[in-house]
């Protein structure tokens, strides 16, 4: 369940707002190349976009992105987490 906790807080923190990779290290308790690697697997698979901004990549949920997040979080809820 660690991977839909961490996915979960991840979109949670992008649903709202736009976020640059490196503000997403101290709420999430990962590493950067943690968050790198896995919003790179993201825009693989069309749930988040990424654009330069000054020397920050800034990362944004897509509509998929959204949908997933509320799948996440039904299933969190089902099983009782956070």
């Amino acid at each position: 369940m660690k991977l839909l906790t961490v996915t979960g807080k991840m979109f949670s923190l992008l649903k709202d707002n736009n976020q640059a990779l490196g503000k997403l290290v101290y709420p999430l308790g990962c590493t950067w190349s943690t968050i790198y690697n896995n919003v790179k697997e993201f825009k693989k698979r069309g749930l988040v976009t990424s654009r330069r901004k000054g020397n920050k990549t800034v990362v944004t949920l897509t509509k998929k992105g959204e949908e997933v997040y509320k799948a996440v979080n039904l299933i969190r809820s089902i099983e009782g987490g956070e």
